[in-house]
């Protein structure tokens, strides 16, 4: 069922449709700006990750939950909001911040600790 910009099928959340419209426009900009890249890197969203992470910010409220170093030296970022809005960027040892993926529902849960029962 298709719905119009102001209304939100089943399930989805208020604002989706749009995240996914202002991503799409800011990928269309961030692949101008980048220059040479590779084919693989002309596919994602890339840039600079001052830019993203400011568009993420301002956008979405989002600011990092996580972080951690990958087996290639890409640093991996979880960016995450109040509401549930979340985004995965990667950070080439090159330097080229590009983002994996980005959704809704997020959720922080308690990790247990040896010997605490789950």
């Amino acid at each position: 069922m298709r719905t119009s910009s102001n209304e939100t099928t089943k399930g989805s959340a208020p604002g989706s449709s749009v995240r996914r419209l202002v991503i799409a426009g800011f990928a269309a900009a961030a692949a101008m700006s980048v220059g040479a890249v590779t084919a693989t890197a002309q596919q994602m969203l890339c840039g600079e990750h001052e830019d993203i992470v400011q568009a993420l910010k301002l956008n979405w409220q989002e600011d990092r939950t996580a972080i951690g170093l990958s087996s290639t030296g890409a640093v991996m970022e979880v960016y995450s909001s109040a509401e549930g809005t979340w985004t995965l960027l990667m950070t080439t040892p090159e330097g080229s911040t590009c983002l994996i993926s980005a959704g809704e529902y997020f959720e922080t849960i308690k990790v247990a600790e040896v010997g605490e029962g789950v």
